[in-house]
C-alpha cells in the first residue's frame, strides 16, 4: 500500500479534480479535519437530541432511504459496560452507501484515481481518525469499531469521489453527513426496525 506525506491528499484534491474550482474548496474542507487529527482535538459530541432532524436528513440524502427514528448509542457508555454487540443490520451505513454509489462512481472516476484516493485517505484521514474515535485498545466492542471505522471509510470516499469526477450534485448529497461526521458516526440501520438508524455519539 502508498503511504502519503501530510496534506498530500489534499493537494491530491486540488490538482486532479475535474473542476478545479470545486476540488479546491473540497481540499480546504479536508484540511479543518487534518487540523483536528494533528492536534488531537477529534471527539465525537453527547447526546445530539437537538441535531436529531439534521442527522436523519444527511443520512436519508446519503442513502436515499427513508430515515425514521434514531437511537443514540453512547460511546463513553459503551467503554464502561464493556463489550455487547450493536443491532445493525448488514454492514451498516457502509454497505448502504457501498450499495447507492459504487456503480456510480466506477462509472464516473477511473480506477487509478479510485485507488490512490482510498490509499490516501486511509494514511491521512481514516487510520488516525479511527484511533482518535475509538483509542488503541480493545475499549469497545468489536462490531462498534468495524461500524464506525467502515462508516467514516466509505463516507469520505463516496463523497470526495464525486469531488474528483466533477460531480458536484452527486457530492453535495454526500457533504451533510460528511459533516456530521465531525461530531457523530451514522453506523447503521436497527436490525428488524427499518427506518430505525443507530448514531454513535460520545
Amino acid at each position: 500500500m502508498q503511504t502519503a506525506k501530510n496534506g498530500e491528499l489534499a493537494f491530491f484534491l486540488a490538482d486532479r479534480s475535474k473542476d478545479r474550482s470545486f476540488g479546491c474548496q473540497s481540499a480546504e474542507f479536508i484540511v479543518s479535519y487534518l487540523k483536528l487529527i494533528e492536534s488531537g482535538q477529534y471527539r465525537l459530541t453527547p447526546q445530539p437530541e437537538a441535531e436529531l432532524i439534521g442527522i436523519g436528513r444527511a443520512i436519508g440524502l446519503a442513502v436515499a432511504k427513508p430515515v425514521h427514528r434514531l437511537e443514540t448509542l453512547s460511546l463513553s457508555g459503551l467503554a464502561a459496560g464493556g463489550d455487547r454487540p450493536v443491532p445493525v443490520y448488514g454492514g451498516g451505513l457502509s454497505d448502504a452507501l457501498m450499495m447507492r454509489h459504487s456503480e456510480t462512481l466506477a462509472r464516473k472516476l477511473n480506477y487509478a484515481l479510485r485507488s490512490r484516493l482510498y490509499d490516501l485517505l486511509e494514511a491521512e484521514l481514516l487510520t488516525p481518525l479511527g484511533g482518535l474515535l475509538l483509542g488503541d485498545g480493545p475499549v469497545v466492542d468489536q462490531s462498534v469499531r468495524r461500524f464506525a471505522c467502515s462508516a467514516l471509510s466509505e463516507t469520505f470516499y463516496f463523497h470526495l469521489g464525486y469531488v474528483l469526477a466533477g460531480e458536484k450534485r452527486r457530492a453535495a448529497k454526500l457533504e451533510p453527513l460528511v459533516r456530521l461526521l465531525a461530531k457523530f458516526v451514522p453506523l447503521g440501520e436497527k436490525t428488524g426496525e427499518k427506518g430505525t438508524w443507530i448514531v454513535l455519539a460520545a
